[in-house]
């Protein structure tokens, strides 16, 4: 391992402070007193191994100059180069360790591994030691030297080999024992239980082909799964985009319906995008236009509030309410003024009418002076029901005639044809064609008959329907002159209404 460089964002002395660049081989950091030498050591092995609790009584190195306590180191392995980072604060401390591909970890077992297992002991004694650790070798033998080097080297922490020895005697001793637990019995007894599962495992190698088939046969289905897989995803992503983008291709296509729904504009102004920006313009104005406006009126508001009431204006106060209400009241009647000059004007229309409609001669004066007693409105009566009477016996006329009209035609229908053969027939043979002759005389004769009956009927009727029609027209005359006088009170209180609103 090597350190390639080191930076420290706060601990003790250093804040951002940044060493880079070192050489391969032994490093060596001297300096005056009190410069940083035993604190940069402390740094290095705090990064790698871990800051010292804050119980544990040792020295914490809290920064000086401010920063963010920590920082990191990049070391230099045959894998890569591996940037390690540990920072702490009050609350949590952090620990990462950026990998050579970029990637990154936070257990702390993958730079103990990445270290060869090496611990902060075995780092003190032996790869970075400040100066009183540098005494204590000063005061041993050359052997001795040697000897602590070569412990730090085996067992870490600058333990003995004596001490390693030892240990491993007591464990070898602890395997051989020959009476009780000992460790090899143990062992024995777990040899022969794995023994025991290779002969099964052998046992079951007798169907290995078939494991191999069947191994086989998943391996083409897990294949087809797969492809199936791969489609129906294909397809997921691919209805998951439709349904994506049918939003936009819904309002597309509603875009597309309206557009073509408008007019086409054969003259399209000229320069469209400088009348837009000119539009624009002027909607900017308008606004600036609108806020000064408003500015204005919030400005007047306040100096209305801050405006004293005048005692005189307290005085004529129920003066101006009296003048506000009368003018209300005014307002009203020039409005229901103009309503009663239309009613008056269709007033006037009807009355026009009515005086039109009762003939000539008839006037507001005419009508108002129109006998309206009792025995005239009993008069106008009987000469209602006498108007009845001859409707309905012009009526019963009427379709006595329509009758009539309807027997002479069916009667020429049936004259018609015996007269065609009789015209026919008569170039013959008299003697031949004298019975026929006969019979269509008589019938002849009975047609002729019956036609003047009906015909003298007919005229008859309609001598009776001219009277009834003659009788009508007088009847009429006489119900509507009573019905004049019926109405007339109608009349004169229109008349009255129309004085007394032209009077106001």
């Amino acid at each position: 391992m090597k350190i390639r460089t080191c930076r420290i964002e706060g601990f003790g002395i250093f804040n951002e402070w940044t060493l880079a660049g070192l050489p391969d081989g032994l490093t060596v950091i001297y300096g005056d007193n009190e410069a940083g030498k035993s604190t940069l050591l402390a740094f290095l092995r705090g990064v790698l191994f871990g800051f010292p609790p804050r119980s544990g009584g040792e020295e914490q190195y809290a920064p000086l100059r401010g920063g963010r306590f920590g920082g990191s180191l990049e070391i230099d392995l045959p894998s890569g180069i591996y940037r390690v980072e540990r920072t702490s604060t009050r609350r949590a401390r952090r620990f990462t360790l950026l990998r050579p591909d970029g990637t990154q970890g936070e257990d702390e077992g993958e730079l103990r591994r990445l270290l060869g297992g090496a611990d902060a002991s075995l780092f003190k004694s032996v790869f970075a030691f400040d100066l009183a650790e540098l005494s204590q070798l000063q005061q041993l033998s050359r052997s001795e030297i040697a000897n602590s080097i070569f412990s730090a080297g085996i067992a870490g922490g600058g333990r003995p080999a004596r001490s390693v020895l030892d240990v491993l005697d007591k464990e070898a001793q602890q395997l051989l024992k020959p009476k009780g637990s000992a460790k090899i019995n143990e062992l024995v007894a777990e040899m022969k239980q794995v023994r025991a599962g290779i002969e099964r495992a052998r046992s079951a190698s007798a169907t290995y082909p078939e494991v191999l088939a069947a191994e086989s046969d998943a391996g083409a289905e897990i294949a087809r799964l797969k492809d199936e897989i791969g489609r129906h995803e294909g397809q997921r992503r691919r209805l998951a985009r439709l349904v994506e983008y049918w939003p936009v291709e819904n309002d597309r296509r509603q875009l597309g319906n309206q557009l073509a729904g408008l007019d086409v504009v054969d003259d399209f102004p000229p320069d469209p995008h400088a009348r837009l920006a000119s539009a624009l313009a002027a909607l900017s104005s308008a606004e600036a236009a609108a806020r000064t406006a408003n500015a204005s009126l919030s400005e007047c508001a306040a100096a209305r509030r801050k405006l004293a009431p005048d005692d005189r204006l307290q005085a004529v106060a129920p003066q101006v309410s009296a003048l506000a209400e009368a003018i209300t009241l005014q307002r009203e009647r020039l409005r229901q003024k103009a309503r009663n000059a239309i009613a008056i004007e269709g007033s006037e229309r009807d009355v026009r009418s009515a005086n039109g409609n009762l003939g000539p001669g008839w006037t507001e004066q005419a009508v108002l002076s129109f006998d309206r007693s009792l025995p005239v409105v009993e008069t106008v009566r009987g000469w209602q029901q006498q108007l009845d009477r001859a409707a309905s016996a012009a009526a019963e006329a009427r379709r006595n005639m329509l009758a009539a009209n309807d027997e002479e035609t069916r009667f020429e229908q049936r004259l018609a044809p015996l007269e065609s053969q009789l015209q026919r027939q008569r170039a013959g043979t008299a003697a031949e064609f004298e019975p026929i002759l006969a019979a269509a005389e008589a019938l002849d004769g009975r047609t002729a008959a019956d036609a003047r009956r009906a015909l003298g009927e007919l005229r008859a009727a309609e001598g009776r329907l001219d009277g009834l029609v003659r009788s009508e027209a007088d009847a009429r005359g006489r119900l509507q002159r009573a019905l004049i006088g019926s109405s007339s009170d109608r009349l004169k209180d229109e008349s009255v209404a129309l004085r007394r609103i032209r009077t106001r």
